[in-house]
């Protein structure tokens, strides 16, 4: 589709926009008494956004870059920009991107009105639609699979409906990646820079631009484009009536946590906020009763977390939870994708789609991969927040990201150091072994397994560095035990993920071989944990090594387990882990929070 730029005025005011059908355009502004002069050829949207960008760049709704609101509508109120001066200077930007042949003619005759019959506008089906892109940014097939799901599935002249929006200035239409300076391309659905890669494009039949870094979601491109809403007003019904909380009774450590957090959560000054909270200490919990308080400010709620296991391990327990409030889970793979709720748990990709949406944040694991250290997803997840939001960080082990928000910018920081049941964090053991040689494994690791998974009938995590090491792993142990069926081996790209992690949570699998996609997000009564080659100091960090211990001793019956790193050497991170953890239950004793 491509897109020509216009400069539309009379007697008072004038307007730079662009359109795929400028006697539309011209028809509906001349209800206002504009004129409409095209300023060049039809070009592909991210040409003509930039061109429009660089002419409005002195207007009152400037763009200004990535972080200060590119999405604005862009409404042209220097008085000095005529007609005249507006066709030199898209002149002089076609010449310098050699596109001179798309130059036109300077003329004075302005579009004839749009020919044919001027739409009578469903004001409710409008409403629907606005209501569909409010708070987020979505391609045209997005939000055809948006009205679906409300049950929608011909919406009659969606096109036009929307570039009707456009012209009320009640949404944006944006390229997916288009020029936010001479030479320079971004995704304006991602952010990324980096990912945006030149490729052939049969919609405009030249060279063409996409963005890889969000490519899951639907191809971001030069020439197709985007559908901003404005940000989000409305409060959902469900705000109306108090939630109830059906979880169970906090401990003393989570009471005196969940109160902190309850007065942030009114603190109409504080925004940053970090719950530091050790792997099995109930944080979800806490941050149930922040959630309430929100609900009950009529906030709008987003909880997210990098990976998909963690919300679909949540979704459930805040349904339990907060009864009668609307609640969705978004995620690679998730049934729905747009629908609206006043809870709303998400992956991080998933927040791509959003801006203007939320009042508050809750991030759950905010120092996991792939959210850490990605300048793109914290983009997103500041633009999918309204302006004076309020962010929680919540985790187990906060990242230096995390404590130069607390120190920089005088945040909030709550300190949750034991565990709800009031039992110490098992300290890990170190075996210094050469784990595998010649496929065979250390008799000291096989008898270590089978004295946890096959004689006490428990469950071991095994955690390895890589895919390649899962089924080295995996066969050794069925050939070790003599059954097929011993061992699950997973990893983040197994499309059997959900099913073996069901089969290793509840069934009678007794090991699961995982990479540290699992080192999160998931919790199994009476579990053991075997760190093989835990040395890989690329791999296993500190805080994954804390991490993956943490899935031992979670429930009130198996408040212990045994967690082993073993290694050929002891590397900083398996010293530092072990350091921490006691260090933990140090503080945890001082404070009189361990049984």
């Amino acid at each position: 589709m491509q897109y020509t730029l216009y400069y539309a005025c009379n007697a008072d005011a004038y307007q730079i926009k662009y359109s795929p059908d400028i006697s539309f355009d011209a028809c509906y502004l001349a209800t206002d008494g504009y004129h409409v002069f095209p300023l060049a050829k039809p070009l592909p949207l991210g040409i003509v956004h930039a061109i429009q960008t660089r002419l409005t760049k002195n207007g009152a709704n400037k763009i200004t870059g990535w972080a200060k609101g590119l999405w604005q509508k862009i409404v042209a109120v220097d008085k000095g920009l005529d007609y005249n001066r507006a066709k030199r200077l898209t002149d002089k930007i076609l010449t310098r991107m050699r596109l001179q042949e798309h130059r036109l003619n300077a003329g004075t005759e302005p579009v004839p009105v749009w020919s044919g019959r001027w739409p009578v506008w469903d004001s409710q089906a409008l409403e629907i639609l606005l209501k569909t892109i409010t708070g987020r940014i979505l391609q045209k097939a997005e939000i055809e699979r948006s009205l679906a799901e409300n049950g929608i599935n011909n919406f009659t002249g969606l096109d036009l409906s929307l570039h009707y929006l456009y012209l009320q200035g009640k949404i944006d239409i944006l390229p997916g990646v288009g020029y936010t300076g001479p030479g320079e391309l971004q995704c304006f659905r991602c952010g990324s820079k980096t990912g945006v890669v030149p490729a052939a494009c049969a919609r405009c039949n030249q060279a063409c631009y996409y963005c890889e870094d969000c490519i899951m979601l639907g191809a971001a491109r030069f020439c197709e484009p985007l559908y901003r809403g404005g940000v989000e007003q409305t409060i959902p019904e469900t705000y109306a009536a108090e939630p109830v909380l059906r979880c169970r009774g906090l401990s003393a450590a989570q009471e005196m946590a969940a109160a902190r957090l309850e007065d942030f959560v009114k603190d109409k000054f504080r925004q940053i906020c970090l719950v530091e909270a050790v792997c099995g200490a109930g944080k979800t919990e806490v941050a149930f009763r922040g959630i309430a308080q929100a609900l009950k400010e009529e906030a709008r709620v987003l909880y997210a977390a990098p990976r998909r296991d963690v919300i679909t391990e949540l979704y459930p327990r805040f349904v339990e939870a907060f009864p009668g409030v609307t609640i969705t889970a978004l995620y690679g793979g998730s049934p729905t994708k747009y629908g609206e709720a006043a809870i709303t748990l998400a992956t991080t990709h998933q927040l791509m789609r959003f801006a203007g949406k939320f009042d508050i944040v809750f991030l759950d694991e905010a120092d996991a991969y792939p959210y850490r250290e990605n300048s793109v997803l914290r983009g997103v997840l500041q633009r999918a927040l309204k302006e004076g939001s309020k962010i929680i960080y919540i985790t187990a082990t906060p990242d230096p990201f995390l404590y130069r928000q607390v120190r920089d910018r005088h945040a909030t920081k709550i300190l949750l150091p034991a565990r709800y049941h009031g039992y110490r964090l098992p300290v890990p053991e170190i075996l210094k072994s050469y784990i595998i040689r010649n496929g065979q494994m250390d008799p000291v690791l096989v008898d270590w397994l089978f004295e946890r998974g096959i004689r006490r009938q428990a469950k071991v995590f095994i955690f390895v560095p890589h895919v390649s090491d899962t089924l080295v792993v995996y066969d050794i142990l069925r050939q070790y035990f003599a059954d097929d069926k011993c061992a699950c081996a997973v990893h983040a790209a197994d499309p059997e993920r959900d099913r073996k992690k069901l089969a290793f949570q509840k069934g009678p699998v007794p090991f699961l071989v995982t990479t540290t996609i699992m080192e999160r997000g998931i919790t199994v009564p009476n579990a053991h944990v075997l760190v093989l080659w835990a040395d890989n100091k690329r791999i296993f960090t500190e805080g994954t090594l804390i991490q993956m211990a943490g899935r031992t001793g979670r429930t009130v019956d198996y408040p212990a387990g045994d967690v082993l790193y073993a290694a050929a050497t002891v590397s900083e991170p398996m010293e530092a882990a072990i350091k921490k953890i006691i260090g933990t239950n140090s503080l945890a004793g001082q404070r009189g929070l361990l049984r």
